[in-house]
């Protein structure tokens, strides 16, 4: 699907022609092409994300004039926009209202956060559904992915563990992979939550999404130039340009993945099954042998 460009010689009927065309694709393409879109991040995919503050400006003129509910797909994605570049330390609505320049008002936050469920239940979309979680603002945040400023948490409490061998990566599922992540209390519940549910909840694109980072990552380690490969592809350049940075900053932190390890059994409160479960976790042995003759 080619990216959205509209072009018109009348200034006011391009504005709102701009974002119709916004609406129609991102509807058809949820409709009819569900396959293409699991979350709603993936939208830039057919956006024209050069055009990305253009597309905000719009937002914000909808929203003065009250009329977002006509445009309920195109706003969750500005929704989701703003929680990728502007969450921060458990805030999300404040970004909101600074970017469309309002000030705050509690009882349109619900609103829209309605108008942004009634999209992921229109279009079968996953609710990252989480008792404990904030009934709005968790899932416009899961469906951005994990935000640039929980991307450091994530490269240190799982990417480095998993590279450094501090949590085993040798299985092909990322489900035991982060089963595993949760035997170390330290790291998994000391990590940004959007970080967790994301991973926890995101499904088959948050798995896909780690089992390439650890690919990327991995590659950025060794020194290899990053090809055009599907899995380099996947990673959104957002992450991959953070942990260039991050990585550039912790190079100290890299070591040998061990050979050896006795893993002690843990116990540990899962917050999202609130639950306590103790886990015994895989052993991997190096035993050495000595023959008396």
């Amino acid at each position: 699907m080619s990216k959205i460009l509209f072009k018109s010689r009348d200034p006011a009927i391009a504005r709102y022609k701009y974002l119709d065309e916004y609406e129609k694709t991102f509807v058809h393409i949820l409709s009819e092409e569900p396959s293409m879109i699991t979350l709603l991040y993936q939208l830039s995919s057919v956006s024209d994300e050069s055009n990305n503050v253009k597309f905000i400006d719009l937002i914000k003129d909808v929203v003065n004039k009250g009329i977002e509910d006509k445009y309920p797909v195109s706003f969750s994605y500005f929704l989701v926009l703003i929680g990728i570049d502007y969450y921060k330390g458990g805030e999300f609505w404040p970004a909101v209202w600074n970017n469309i320049k309002l000030s705050q008002k509690p009882s349109r936050q619900i609103e829209w956060g309605k108008l942004f469920i009634e999209v992921l239940n229109k279009h079968k979309l996953p609710n990252f559904e989480d008792e404990k979680a904030f009934k709005y603002v968790t899932p416009i945040l899961g469906h951005g992915g994990i935000p640039n400023y929980c991307l450091p948490d994530f490269f240190e409490k799982l990417l480095l563990p998993i590279i450094n061998g501090e949590i085993e990566s040798a299985s092909t599922s990322t489900e035991e992979i982060l089963q595993e992540w949760k035997l170390h209390s330290s790291l998994y519940l000391t990590t940004d939550k959007p970080v967790y549910r994301f991973l926890l909840l995101g499904g088959k694109v948050a798995s896909d999404f780690l089992t390439r980072c650890i690919q990327v990552a991995q590659d950025i380690i060794d020194g290899n130039d990053l090809d055009e490969s599907f899995e380099h592809s996947q990673v959104p350049e957002r992450v991959v340009e953070s942990f260039r940075e991050w990585y550039d900053k912790n190079k100290i932190q890299i070591k040998k993945k061990a050979v050896s390890q006795i893993k002690p059994p843990q116990i540990v409160f899962d917050e999202l099954e609130n639950k306590i479960t103790c886990y015994i976790p895989e052993q991997n042995l190096l035993v050495h042998c000595q023959l008396n003759y």
